[in-house]
């Protein structure tokens, strides 16, 4: 007996033994091809995933395939979760000392990003106009820096 390495999920191979005789014999032997194929495996993750709003209660989900399906897909499952942020929380929440922290998504190699606009902290006038600090333009400077340098890599 011999075990068989390296093998991918999913696929059928053909298997045969041969036998090898001594110089002095004209003919060796060799067996009947054997067919199996090899268990499925859990598929790697969908590629190309993003979201599109519909409308104020509607959003829709598009994705590929993933790269290594590992068998045949019958069904993709997709979970979601409400986030129920409550009009007390929100409305308590100081946004100019605890602004939102922004994530960088990675969707199919691709960097997405949404500039947000700083209004009704310290850095407006009168107006509405935002007016912004060095600090902030920094901090945003560094900002696009790291983004391009990932896009680089």
């Amino acid at each position: 007996s011999q075990i068989l390495y390296d093998l991918r999920p999913a696929t059928q191979y053909g298997v045969y033994v041969t036998t090898y005789t001594v110089p002095s014999e004209r003919q060796s032997a060799q067996s009947d091809i054997q067919y199996f194929t090899t268990k499925p495996k859990q598929p790697s993750m969908p590629t190309a995933v993003r979201t599109e709003s519909l409308n104020s209660t509607a959003i829709s989900v598009h994705w590929k395939p993933p790269k290594e399906p590992n068998g045949v897909i019958a069904f993709y499952r997709i979970r979601w979760q409400r986030i129920r942020n409550g009009h007390r929380r929100l409305a308590i929440r100081d946004y100019c000392n605890n602004p939102i922290q922004h994530r960088l998504l990675f969707l199919d190699g691709q960097v997405t990003t949404t500039p947000v606009p700083i209004l009704g902290c310290n850095g407006t006038d009168g107006l509405g106009k935002s007016v912004v600090s060095q600090s902030i333009l920094d901090a945003q400077k560094d900002y696009e820096e790291a983004i391009k340098m990932e896009n680089e890599i």
